[in-house]
């Protein structure tokens, strides 16, 4: 169960992965290394900005609460 901008950060970090892995499978791959290392700041600014959303996502922090217990102390040793 994900929000809308969730869905849509996971269809667009699926995007960039293919981009990159077809950008490394290419031919031309040993001869300009460039695109493809463009593709991987593209997959990583999109993995960046999920987990930064994930972060503050209303649904992510329900159901983090719902796994866990009110008393829930995670620093407690």
């Amino acid at each position: 169960m994900n929000c809308l901008q969730c869905n849509h950060l996971i269809r667009l970090l699926e995007l960039r992965s293919a981009a990159y892995a077809k950008a490394r499978a290419a031919p031309f791959y040993r001869v300009c290394t460039e695109i493809a290392a463009r593709d991987l700041v593209d997959m990583e600014r999109a993995r960046t900005e999920l987990d930064e959303h994930r972060l503050v996502c209303s649904f992510a922090l329900a159901l983090a609460e719902t796994l866990l217990p009110r008393n829930y102390d995670h620093c407690a040793n």
